[in-house]
């Protein structure tokens, strides 16, 4: 469990706790005041702390049933307002001081936030003053008018200071949140910089002894299958021979890759026109399929140091994870823009997406999500490689069913 979710328990448990204190003070006081005015006054005013002291009890048994704490916040909050107005315009405050002052500002901000205290406290301070002004619908001349002043001017400056105290708590815990999100990031980009070093030393120490009798293989069954006819027997088996190999010759080609230096092969380069030579790539692909390009290229891009042939990869690799994310007909939108010293790179589809569990993994070599195969699991993790050695980043965004966003952000000026 992260830190952040611990925050979000703490607050609600210590919520909770004070709705149980909160809502025992209410109905105690609402039962004992209510049955008061009605035997004495016969007052209306009774009615509704008998409605609100219901609202109490069916908000209560709401929480205990489903769990959910926003309606009980909103209605034990309300219920102390009309309580504590209930209290004030009956007489029942008889100084600036009371306890009742501080309760209901710094319960409102605390259990509502920011916002929604704002709005209880103002509407506190909105009734009141009107009713002090104006004696409707409740004729509060008991209290001097020098009272009301000071007791409407002692509560606005305990809101205020209960609204300060919110403010920098809320601000405070943000912040907190921000930074274990930011320690997360940090230390899951080591763990998958410490993974790809892995295949880095796993690629350089054995992919040249791969290399060696697989160029064997594959040149024995090419000068072979050139001496055979196409319809004799052993020819599928020699083409078959010849495919594999080459398929094993990509693949450590691309495992190589974690462990090449390719510093001196970045050109400046103009990103539109390689996406452009890349698409021309796939187009077959996503022709067969049906899918649409839809491109939205910053035509005022300016020009950036990059390996135009690794870019050319990721997008190739980018659009080909599109393509077999898309069951039948779609769209994968291209978009290129400046970002301030960068240029972005997104690649979107409207393909059936990844699981959130899965999204973390994504990147990790050999990890894959198509069907056996389909994939290696090198193409995202190659990606990552690349956009890496060239001091970018790249994210991926996904909703299942709705689609994938992978975004690449590159520097304009690559000191790689």
């Amino acid at each position: 469990m992260n830190q952040t979710n611990v925050f979000n328990e703490i607050e609600i448990k210590r919520k909770t706790t004070l709705l149980y204190v909160l809502l025992l003070i209410e109905l105690i006081f609402l039962t004992s005041f209510g049955i008061i005015t009605y035997i004495r006054h016969n007052s209306p005013l009774s009615i509704y702390v008998f409605i609100t002291e219901f609202v109490i009890i069916v908000s209560f048994i709401h929480y205990i049933t489903t769990k959910k704490i926003f309606f009980i916040n909103y209605s034990s909050v309300v219920s102390l307002e009309i309580l504590f107005l209930f209290l004030l315009l009956s007489g029942g405050i008889n100084n600036t001081g009371h306890l009742w002052t501080y309760f209901l500002p710094l319960t409102a901000f605390f259990i509502l936030g920011l916002s929604s205290g704002t709005a209880v406290v103002l509407s506190f301070l909105l009734i009141s003053t009107f009713v002090f002004a104006t004696g409707w619908p409740l004729n509060t001349s008991f209290y001097p008018i020098e009272f009301k002043t000071r007791y409407l001017s002692s509560f606005f400056v305990v809101s205020l200071v209960a609204y300060f105290f919110e403010y920098t708590r809320d601000l405070t815990q943000k912040k907190l949140v921000q930074e274990n999100i930011e320690k997360q990031n940090i230390q899951n980009q080591l763990i998958q910089s410490e993974k790809m070093s892995a295949v880095g030393q796993l690629a350089g120490g054995v992919a040249h002894e791969i290399n060696n009798p697989l160029a064997v293989i594959l040149g024995f069954a090419q000068t072979i299958a050139k001496k055979i006819k196409t319809d004799d027997p052993l020819y599928l088996p020699l083409a078959s021979i010849e495919r594999e190999a080459l398929r094993c010759k990509y693949l450590i080609e691309n495992l190589l890759l974690f462990s090449r230096k390719e510093s001196n092969l970045f050109v400046e380069s103009n990103l539109n026109k390689i996406v452009e030579d890349a698409l021309i790539l796939i187009e077959t692909r996503t022709n067969i399929n049906k899918i649409q390009i839809i491109k939205k290229l910053d035509i005022n891009l300016p020009p950036m140091k990059i390996n135009p042939n690794f870019i050319t990869q990721v997008i190739i690799n980018l659009c080909n994870n599109s393509i077999d994310a898309i069951p039948e007909k779609g769209q994968i939108i291209i978009t290129t823009k400046q970002i301030e010293n960068n240029i972005q790179l997104t690649v979107a589809d409207t393909g059936t997406g990844i699981h959130e569990k899965l999204i973390g993994h994504v990147f990790e070599p050999f990890f894959t999500t198509k069907k056996v195969g389909k994939g290696t699991g090198l193409g995202l993790s190659l990606c990552y490689e690349i956009i890496n050695k060239h001091s970018g980043a790249i994210s991926i965004e996904s909703i299942v069913n709705k689609g994938t966003i992978v975004t690449v952000c590159l520097p304009i000026e690559n000191n790689s």
